[in-house]
């Protein structure tokens, strides 16, 4: 998936019902797609540096509407200008370092968030996020970056029909 800080509106909408609906939760969607929003503030902060790298996976499956997949593509390549935002991409044709079978977010090397389909793990031991933060820089280092991942990205926007 694309990293909820990147996610349009649509996107999350239609993620975040189709988890409530696979849990079986009445839940509000709208309330956990402003909360999303929200939390892209953090993109605009002065000082912040954000690493965001996806798969070349993430850009092609379709886990929303064709309409919807078009115009979140459009979002990391609009977010990729700020200062504070830093985007890569591993295209299908990079050999993997290793692979990664769960979402996982860094957190200032003391915290790491790991995303499972049924919750969320807080890991702080300080041996398990040093082993997410050698991870990431592996798979960072094999990644299309700046202008590259831009391309990328742009290749797939039309097959998003």
């Amino acid at each position: 998936m694309i990293p909820g800080l990147l996610q349009t509106a649509d996107y999350a909408r239609q993620l975040l019902a189709r988890l409530a609906a696979l849990h079986g939760l009445p839940t509000d969607v709208e309330q956990g797609v402003r909360a999303r929003l929200r939390r892209q503030e953090e993109l605009y902060e002065p000082g912040k540096q954000l690493r965001f790298l996806v798969t070349e996976a993430a850009l092609r499956y379709r886990p929303c509407t064709p309409a919807t997949l078009r115009g979140q593509l459009d979002r990391p390549l609009a977010i990729s200008g700020l200062d504070t935002v830093q985007l890569a991409v591993i295209p299908f044709a990079h050999e993997l370092p290793m692979t990664t079978s769960h979402g996982f977010r860094i957190f200032d090397d003391r915290l790491v968030l790991v995303e499972t389909l049924s919750s969320e793990l807080r890991l702080r031991d300080a041996e398990d996020v040093d082993l997410y933060s050698r991870h990431f820089q592996r798979l960072w280092q094999v990644a299309l970056h700046g202008d590259q991942a831009r391309e990328l990205i742009g290749e797939v926007m039309p097959e998003a029909r």
